[in-house]
């Protein structure tokens, strides 16, 4: 991390310090497996995240404006990963 790519690590360590439990990485890239169960995001809502769903599409955006609970179709979110540096 360096002055340039902080801003977007703050609503991380915001959740931190609110004590909020963040999902650790499922392997080297950053890509965390999501299961579906719950409702909630796992993360804070306003994380720039890429996102890849059941059916291969990956799109970036932030974490709040995605479906986390799994429906059973090609748009359920699968696994997640921050965007970092920007």
């Amino acid at each position: 991390m360096n002055k340039d790519n902080a801003r977007g690590y703050l609503p991380l360590v915001q959740a931190l310090a609110e004590g909020k439990k963040i999902q650790k990485f499922s392997d080297s890239d950053g890509w965390s497996d999501w299961n579906g169960y719950g409702h909630d995001c796992p993360i804070p809502e306003n994380l720039k995240i890429e996102a890849r769903f059941a059916n291969g599409d990956i799109n970036n955006g932030e974490a709040g404006q995605y479906r986390w609970h799994h429906v059973g179709n090609g748009y359920d979110l699968i696994a997640y990963r921050i965007v970092k540096g920007e």
